[in-house]
């Protein structure tokens, strides 16, 4: 095993044909080892930016297929590659973003490493560079890399202003229709679907209510969970997803929810595999929650969730539904939702199952 400081050797190869070649096999090597809800490393547009850039550091480590022979992948980059982690949290924790890496491989990957081996890598590494902070992210039943590193080191579990360590709270279960129930209920007229069509004229609003809401409750996160507005709108506006509002007596929309229908590369964090492993067969429905104008009832939020389940159990009968929280709404979301399920009566729901991901940086001084 070695961190190298450059990229592989290129001559004789072409940029790009080699840029796919190493692509295919890190997506290959990192989806062996992700093993929980959250993709690990990262995706397609931001891997070609960090295997180009030389601030990059490579690492040689067993070919997973073959155990004789070795690999080269890009390990450790700058974090501005990771365009999803959040600079103003990290900031906030008295980091320089421009000084932090991040690691690109699975914690299950780099921990079944050799200890001695990535001691004195680490420590060559941090004699030649100074001292080195490294963001690490990995789901709650993974082993970080620090785990087994004897070199002088320190982990920083970043604490948030919840009182918690900074993660992603991922939740799932499994809703069944009641066959005598579900044909009876009556989902409130104040609320109705969102067609692709009718989303040139609720674009705004849609956009001015969900950009209040959901902002806040990822600024002391460390990653950037509010979507984009151009990959909101074009979200909503697929057909893999069913939007629902609700409607004031004056016809304005207070309210909007949405889930995704089987898509989940809609939702390039969430691990596919993962899901469907978990599901055994059923349909996967991912709903990122439900946002409401501030001079909107909180009511309204219920009536929107309900709407949206029973279209979905009208079709498909029995569903894995997931979604996820920061450590903010973590305190409440899973709350209002079990009380939801509990008062619902057209259909059933097994227990909440949550699952965190975590993130962390190590520190080698």
């Amino acid at each position: 095993m070695e961190i190298l400081d450059n990229n592989p050797p290129t001559e004789g190869i072409a940029e790009r044909e080699l840029t796919n070649d190493i692509s295919t096999t890190y997506r290959s090597v990192v989806a062996i080892y992700t093993h929980g809800p959250q993709i690990e490393g990262l995706e397609t547009p931001e891997f070609a930016g960090a295997i180009e850039d030389r601030a990059t550091k490579w690492i040689e480590i067993p070919d997973p297929n073959n155990p004789e022979q070795t690999l080269s992948l890009p390990f450790l980059t700058p974090m501005a590659h990771a365009s999803w982690l959040n600079p103003h949290f990290f900031s906030d924790k008295g980091y320089d973003p421009s000084n932090l890496l991040y690691c690109m491989l699975p914690q299950d990957l780099v921990s079944k490493l050799s200890p001695t081996e990535l001691d004195s890598e680490f420590s060559m590494l941090r004699d030649k560079n100074g001292p080195l902070s490294i963001i690490i992210d990995y789901p709650e039943m993974s082993t970080p890399f620090y785990k087994n590193l004897q070199v002088d080191h320190w982990v920083d579990t970043l604490g948030t202003r919840e009182g918690s360590p900074a993660a992603t709270y991922h939740y799932r279960t499994f809703l069944k229709a009641k066959e005598d129930k579900i044909d009876e209920y009556v989902p409130d007229p104040s609320v109705r679907m969102i067609t692709p069509e009718d989303m040139k004229d609720h674009a705004e609003r849609i956009w001015g209510i969900y950009s209040r809401q959901f902002q806040p409750l990822v600024y002391d996160h460390p990653i950037v969970g509010a979507l984009p507005k151009e990959v909101l709108i074009e979200t909503l506006k697929s057909l893999d997803t069913k939007i629902a509002a609700f409607f004031d007596h004056d016809g304005v929309l207070q309210a909007f929810g949405y889930v995704v229908v089987h898509n989940l590369k809609l939702c390039p964090w969430l691990n596919e595999k993962y899901f469907r492993n978990e599901a055994q067969g059923l349909p996967i429905y991912y709903m990122p929650g439900v946002a409401t104008a501030p001079e909107s009832h909180v009511a309204a939020s219920a009536k929107v969730m309900n709407y949206l389940i029973h279209d979905c159990l009208k079709e498909e009968k029995e569903v894995l539904l997931t979604f996820e929280c920061s450590n903010r709404s973590a305190r409440y979301i899973p709350k209002i939702v079990k009380r939801l399920f509990d008062q619902a009566n057209f259909f059933e729901a097994d227990e909440l199952i949550e699952q965190k991901h975590r993130y962390e940086v190590v520190n080698l001084n």
